[in-house]
């Protein structure tokens, strides 16, 4: 990727953007801490797409090529945390299927129970 070769000699900043375009820093991602998170990524996003203007501007590069660059770096670490997010809601509605049908199929049964009672004592529509 190109971002990664304009990163090649600056092994901190690599080694930054690496941390925040990986889908595996989401894992540690917890539905209780949801808006500390937030907060810390956004600003952990933004120190690192300041680092790598820097890195653009101290390679010389031209306007057309940073916009490319940046642009390109965006889209790697939307994706990374479209990825790692899917992956912990996925997760998370896991859990929440697995809570939500036993009462369905409990709503289910009484409902096949009213149905029949209803029948059963010959009450009839109204309408």
């Amino acid at each position: 990727m190109k971002v990664r070769s304009v990163l090649s000699e600056d092994t901190m900043t690599l080694s930054e953007f690496e941390k925040v375009a990986s889908p595996n820093r989401y894992k540690k991602f917890r539905l209780a801490t949801l808006i500390g998170f937030g907060f810390r990524d956004y600003f952990d996003i933004k120190r690192v797409l300041k680092l790598l203007k820097k890195r653009i501007k101290y390679l010389q590069l031209t306007t057309e090529e940073g916009k490319k660059i940046i642009k390109a770096a965006k889209s790697e670490i939307v994706i990374s945390r479209r990825i790692g997010l899917l992956t912990t809601f996925h997760k998370l509605f896991h859990y929440w299927h697995a809570a939500h049908l036993p009462f369905a199929i409990a709503m289910f049964v009484i409902m096949i129970i009213h149905v029949g009672v209803t029948l059963i004592f010959g009450y009839k529509w109204i309408f």
